[in-house]
This record gives C-alpha cells, structure tokens and sequence, in this order.
C-alpha cells in the first residue's frame, strides 16, 4: 500500500472515530472490542455486532474497529501477536512450526486432526488471545486520548 494511500486510509478512519456520538469512554471501548474481534482468526464483523448489542456498545466504533484491523493489519498482529503469546506462554515458536511444517509436507487427514486438537494448536489459540487482548488494550487507551484531545480542542474553538 502506497504511502499517501495508508495516510488517506487512516485519516478516513480518525474522521469517523470523532463522527461517531457517544463518551469517550464508550466509544474507545467500543473500538477497541471492535479491534479485538478483527485480530482474533475467524472472527470479524458480525461478532463485533453481535459483541456490541450484547453489551450495549457502540455498534459503528466496534464495526470501525474490526474493519480497521481484520484486513490488512491481522496477518501482521498474528504473526507477531501468536510469538509473543507463546513467549508469555512459555512455549517455544519454533518447535510449534516445525511440527506445522512437518504436517504440511507429509500431509495426511489423521495428523492434521490429531495436529488441530494438540496442545500446539491450544497454545496458539491462547496465544491468539493475548496479543488480540493487548492490542485492543492499546486501542482503547490511544482512541481514548485523541477522541478527548479532539473535542477538548473542538470545544476551544
């Protein structure tokens, strides 16, 4: 992507952050759930809806949130996320690969599930949760900042 495009991209995004109404608070939790559902594999939007209902947040921040990540940015958040997980995790990124790797060569149905319901694929999975968790944190508290920065100067004027 460009770099005038990734700039278009993200200055089209902080335009509807600050559009949408609601406290601050509410808006960057919803965004930031919203994040968690686009990292997360397997996921997306109708989660981040149906999240948003249930919890009574805001629908368009979380949707917002999940566009903005489950696209291009997941495949970079999961790659790095899943080997930080498994470094809190304690588990080692290189051995879970080579299994993987070993799988895809020799490929046969029962290895793959027996490889899919193994500790490996549980560990990834958990993995998966941390780092979805620590971005949408993150999220939270930058959108958190720029929506009150943004109406502290917006009330100033």
């Amino acid at each position: 992507m460009p770099k005038d495009r990734l700039k278009t991209y993200f200055k089209e995004a902080f335009r509807k952050l600050i559009r949408i109404e609601g406290s601050a608070q509410k808006i960057s939790l919803s965004l930031a759930f919203g994040v968690f559902w686009g990292v997360f594999p397997g996921t997306g939007i109708i989660f981040s809806l149906v999240f948003a209902a249930v919890f009574r947040l805001n629908k368009a921040a979380s949707v917002l949130g999940c566009l903005l990540t489950n696209s291009w940015i997941s495949f970079v958040i999961g790659v790095i996320g899943v080997r930080l997980g498994l470094v809190v995790l304690g588990v080692d990124f290189e051995t879970i690969w080579g299994r993987f790797l070993a799988l895809c060569k020799d490929f046969h149905f029962d290895k793959a599930f027996d490889f899919v319901f193994s500790k490996d694929t549980l560990n990834v999975f958990i993995a998966y949760i941390i780092a979805s968790f620590f971005i949408s944190f993150l999220t939270y508290l930058l959108s958190y900042v720029i929506i009150k920065i943004h109406r502290a100067r917006k009330a100033r004027t």
